[in-house]
């Protein structure tokens, strides 16, 4: 099973937040987005966590690649505030968070 949140090169991005809905195609923002995703710390497999109050919200990150696949990865901005792609999870950084905020149109 691979371990990457993000695997192989996505050629694009879809972000969506409670309110907008935002295409990302520039190869490099979405790399960069993919590569800090990948290397955040991993949370174990099978680990239970007692997560503090979650207001939300949770971003999802729609990763399309070339052969028409898409992965959802979703990062929680509160609570255990973990990025997640429904087999790997780790923990989201507020460094990437903000890279993440900085991706929608103000």
């Amino acid at each position: 099973m691979e371990d990457s949140i993000v695997p192989g090169t996505p050629a694009a991005l879809v972000l969506c937040s409670p309110l907008t809905r935002t295409v990302i195609t520039d190869a490099s923002q979405v790399a960069s987005l993919a590569d800090a995703l990948n290397g955040l710390k991993r949370v174990p497999p099978g680990a239970v966590y007692p997560c503090p109050l979650d207001l939300g919200p949770t971003y999802g990150l729609f990763f399309d690649y070339s052969n028409r696949d898409v992965l959802l990865v979703t990062a929680d901005a509160s609570g255990c505030r973990f990025a997640s792609n429904g087999h790997v999870s780790a923990w989201l950084t507020s460094a990437l968070l903000d890279q993440i905020r900085g991706l929608i149109p103000a």
